[in-house]
């Protein structure tokens, strides 16, 4: 490369992995190591997914308020067999 900055480079090196792609094998895995449907079987994480539903349902419901069309999280209780407390 010539000119500018000489650590600025285009692309990954040989060899090497793009920033992006690399953070990925660092990112934390979900709270429970099952799909939704085996948490919500399993009685040590089922009270975190609750929790992680009640979230969803508490952010949609700004939008709710003001008229605007926000999300509805009833079918996904019921296709993870739980209740709605």
């Amino acid at each position: 490369m010539t000119g500018g900055n000489p650590l600025a480079r285009r692309g990954p090196r040989r060899g090497e992995r793009p920033a992006h792609e690399s953070c990925r094998a660092e990112r934390r895995s979900p709270p429970w190591e099952a799909a939704p449907r085996q948490a919500a079987r399993l009685k040590s994480v089922r009270p975190r997914l609750i929790a992680l539903l009640k979230d969803f349902e508490n952010r949609s419901e700004r939008p709710r308020r003001d008229g605007r069309p926000a999300d509805d999280f009833g079918w996904m209780w019921q296709a993870l067999g739980l209740d709605r407390p």
